[in-house]
């Protein structure tokens, strides 16, 4: 297998970063909301289904993107 640099996949003169590949935090944050809302799946599970590792990074990311903890948010739809 052969193995070209970034720049030659993508075309000469682009310049692009690991990080402008991976899912930005908003869209996995979207999706733990789909599944927060829709189903009662364990926290922890959705956390890690949508690419966190650590519970303590999705509580915050959460928190500073929806202004409640996931926690919060579940509840808000069964009330």
């Amino acid at each position: 297998m052969v193995l070209l640099p970034l720049a030659r996949v993508a075309g000469e003169g682009v310049a692009l970063r690991v990080v402008e590949f991976a899912p930005e935090p908003d869209a996995r944050i979207g999706e733990a909301c789909a599944r927060l809302s829709g189903t009662a799946q364990p926290i922890r599970h959705i956390a890690a289904s949508v690419g966190y590792a650590s519970m303590a990074n999705f509580n915050r990311q959460f928190l500073r993107l929806r202004g409640m903890t996931p926690r919060e948010y579940r509840a808000s739809f069964h009330q």
